[in-house]
């Protein structure tokens, strides 16, 4: 069998995408066997987002193209991958959907297979972990689009971002006041405890119409 074109970092296919001339692109391929692996190259600068979109159509026997997604550096390291992604508000299908955010200026290249083949080497074109029992081919749809990256204005909404908890030596309790703003707000503080050592977390709301429905969740 002959090798594929566009399989290896070095032969992979340049797409195009750029910022100030041509911020969305749409292509398509096809994959036809279980080692078939389509690889796309593009530039990113540093802090850059990306949105790549795989769409599939079922074939006439009712089988449906399940892809697999991956994003690579220049060296061929992994830097993410999604198989069943669901774009905003899509309902589950089989296509492939990842956000990404470039964390230096650079080559990245995206690669596409089928989910039978999920641990290809892009560097070698080695196909270790295959499953060709599990392989059905077909065409797909890749759309890359550059977004813009919004910074986040929300201190407090990661568990390293945790706001720490003062305990009062003599109460041996705390209390503080704050508010989420929106629906993707989150909270978040820490506190630490010695082992075998029980917390009380009492949440109310301070809105008079009682309208807000809070939620709250401990993590280690």
């Amino acid at each position: 069998m002959l090798a594929e074109a566009n399989n290896l970092l070095t032969t992979a296919t340049d797409v195009g995408v750029d910022l100030t001339l041509e911020n969305t692109v749409a292509l398509s391929g096809n994959i036809d066997a279980i080692t078939d692996v389509e690889l796309y190259q593009l530039e990113l600068d540093e802090g850059q987002g990306i949105t790549l979109d795989v769409d599939t159509e079922e074939s006439p026997g009712n089988n449906r193209f399940d892809s697999f997604l991956r994003v690579f550096d220049e060296r061929g390291n992994e830097l993410t991958f999604n198989d069943d992604g669901a774009q905003n508000s899509e309902e589950f299908t089989l296509d492939s959907y990842q956000g990404f955010i470039a964390n230096r200026s650079g080559q990245y290249y995206v690669g596409i297979s089928s989910t039978a083949n999920q641990n290809y080497n892009p560097v070698d074109a080695s196909h270790p972990n295959a499953f060709p029992s599990r392989f059905m081919g077909g065409t797909y749809n890749l759309t890359l689009e550059l977004v813009e990256v919004v910074a986040d204005t929300d201190p407090d909404s990661t568990i390293a971002e945790a706001n720490p908890l003062a305990i009062d030596v003599d109460t041996q309790t705390t209390t503080l006041t704050s508010v989420i703003t929106s629906d993707t707000d989150v909270n978040f503080y820490s506190l630490e405890l010695a082992a075998n050592t029980g917390v009380s977390l009492n949440l109310s709301s301070l809105d008079g119409d009682g309208s807000f429905d809070s939620y709250l969740r401990v993590f280690d």
